[in-house]
């Protein structure tokens, strides 16, 4: 891979193709590094772990991150392609990823043989690959491919998919091999890369921040650090969840950037200057309609992969809204309006005679999910993350983990439940229409009875 490195900011100047006969293989060609970077974060979840991989090697320019990146993509080795991304992204992306396919492999989603260091089925070949570097800071930095081609071929009879999605899909995939070649230039995008410790990696948060600038015709500058939101944090995690939902409560977006991981997330609190006046504005009109309280607070912690699970074991809230008052504590809920008061708790006897009448309103094959579901009641909550000394929640890490969490209650056959439902929209929809009655009927009973 041959490499030029350009001054700041000069990443798709007249140089770059602007023409239209030239954009259509500009966009292609930006579809393929898609598919590059999303096999980085698929190699990060189907990953036993990065470590079986081999120590990542040293990218000493943010071209050789980007080489790295694609030649892991050359080989179909997603386990070498997790160790291009940036540290702290890979962290929230992989123990949760891990699980993930876990559970896929275990539904029958994924085929437990898939190779991970040599993907059956797909492959990119990348061939006189070419690029542009734009510093955008000394740690920051827009690589752009100005030239080169990519082969793909698809051998659906290849791909680690298990046997379920292989049940939904005869008939739909090609029987054969399919093989053909593009541009792989980016055009006026470019994959952005960041320096951790001396080395250079691909960052998927700077890459979609100077994309998504670029696309608004705006320049791809370098983070602005006056105006960046320095990460804060807590000392322990619950406390970096307490914080959290308290600067939820009080629409503080600031607050809110500054609760997140810099690992994570620093791409969007460096670039926060250029949105967070328009974004807080708005914000502080919605803080001067809405009041929200949180009035207690019940949290506990346990470890997971990657960082410490807080879930909440209790909260009250007090809100108010054009004269409206609600407040919730202990399973009791309160609405007052122009001195009247309605109160609701919540009971044992209530909770269940509405379960049972939700379960006879679903298919028989989905009322054993239901059950499980309620009984096993998969713990959700928020991931937090320690960098430093300095706790932070982590969206990704989160997200993840509860998915997970509930995909733990499934068994392969409700899979086949599920889809079956789907197959007939009519059936879905009376369904829909039934819990939702089933709903109304609840609220509307409880507050005629209160």
């Amino acid at each position: 891979m041959s490499d030029e490195i350009e001054p700041s900011g000069t990443i798709g100047s007249s140089d770059e193709p602007q023409t239209s006969s030239q954009h259509g293989p500009a966009r292609r060609g930006r579809k393929i590094i898609v598919v590059a970077v999303a096999i980085c974060l698929i190699g990060g979840g189907i990953g036993v772990a990065v470590a079986e991989s081999g120590a990542p090697g040293n990218a000493s320019t943010p071209a050789a991150a980007v080489n790295r990146l694609l030649d892991a993509a050359d080989h179909s080795d997603l386990l070498g392609a997790i160790d291009a991304i940036a540290p702290g992204e890979r962290n929230a992306i992989e123990p949760g990823f891990v699980g993930l396919v876990h559970q896929l492999e275990r539904l029958d989603v994924l085929s437990p043989s898939t190779n991970l260091s040599d993907v059956g089925g797909l492959s990119l070949h990348f061939a006189g690959v070419k690029t542009a570097t734009a510093m955008l800071s000394p740690t920051v930095a827009a690589v752009s491919i100005t030239g080169g081609s990519v082969t793909g071929s698809l051998d659906a009879g290849k791909l680690p998919i298990g046997s379920f999605v292989r049940g939904l899909t005869r008939g739909l995939l090609p029987p054969a091999s399919r093989t053909s070649t593009s541009s792989v230039s980016t055009g006026r995008e470019a994959i952005v890369t960041e320096k951790v410790a001396g080395t250079w990696y691909v960052s998927l948060g700077y890459t979609i921040a100077y994309d998504v600038l670029r696309s608004e015709g705006l320049p791809g500058v370098s983070p602005t650090v006056s105006a960046a939101v320095s990460a804060t944090g807590s000392s322990t995690p619950e406390g970096a969840v307490r914080v959290l939902l308290s600067d939820a409560a009080a629409f503080n977006l600031r607050g809110l950037l500054s609760d997140l991981p810099p690992g994570e997330l620093g791409a969007l609190q460096g670039y926060a200057g250029l949105f967070l006046g328009k974004a807080g504005a708005a914000a502080a009109k919605a803080r001067s309609q809405v009041s929200v309280r949180i009035t207690s607070l019940k949290m506990s912690s346990s470890a997971v992969a990657g960082g410490t699970l807080v879930q909440i074991g209790g909260i009250g809230l007090a809100v108010s809204y054009d004269g409206v008052t609600f407040s919730y504590k202990g399973g009791c809920l309160t609405y007052g309006y122009e001195g009247r008061s309605v109160r609701r708790c919540a009971t044992n006897a209530t909770s269940s005679a509405e379960f049972r009448r939700i379960l006879a309103a679903l298919p028989l094959s989905l009322r054993g999910l239901a059950m499980r579901f309620t009984a096993s009641r998969p713990a959700l909550g928020f991931v937090t993350v320690q960098e430093g000394s300095r706790w932070f929640v982590s969206p990704v890490a989160t997200l993840f983990e509860d998915v997970n969490a509930s995909l733990s209650t499934l068994k392969p056959r409700d899979l086949g439940s599920i889809a079956s439902l789907l197959e007939h929209p009519a059936a879905a929809e009376a369904l829909a229409h039934s819990l939702e009655q089933l709903l109304l009927g609840a609220l509307a009973s409880g507050s005629s009875s209160l």
